[in-house]
């Protein structure tokens, strides 16, 4: 990526946004088979606007995962920080979204 972008071939914008297209189809892709498998074979209700509502949340889940690693990647220069940062950032948001809040 480094030397098509010195070399002029393609600007960055243009190139994120063709990676984003590209991988968009997976996220939407990769969650339905998931979700269908899982869905069927756990045998949860026989509701279509459950199981919607399951490839919806697979989906927004991936998406929004992806966009953290987006994020995460975008603003550190190498792998090792960014491996550092993401529980940084990541417990904090388990911690305060009421992921492991107590129900009783």
């Amino acid at each position: 990526m480094i030397r098509e972008y010195h070399s002029g071939l393609y600007q960055l914008g243009s190139y994120f946004l063709s990676k984003l297209i590209a991988d968009y189809f997976l996220f939407i892709v990769f969650p339905f088979i998931f979700t269908t498998i899982c869905y069927t074979s756990i045998g949860l209700y026989n509701d279509m606007s459950a199981y919607a509502l399951a490839i919806l949340t697979s989906i927004l889940v991936a998406n929004a995962s992806a966009g953290f690693g987006y994020l995460i990647s975008c603003t550190t220069k190498s792998t090792t920080m960014g491996l550092a940062l993401a529980p940084t950032i990541f417990v904090p948001f388990m911690l305060l979204g009421g992921y492991f809040l107590n129900n009783k």
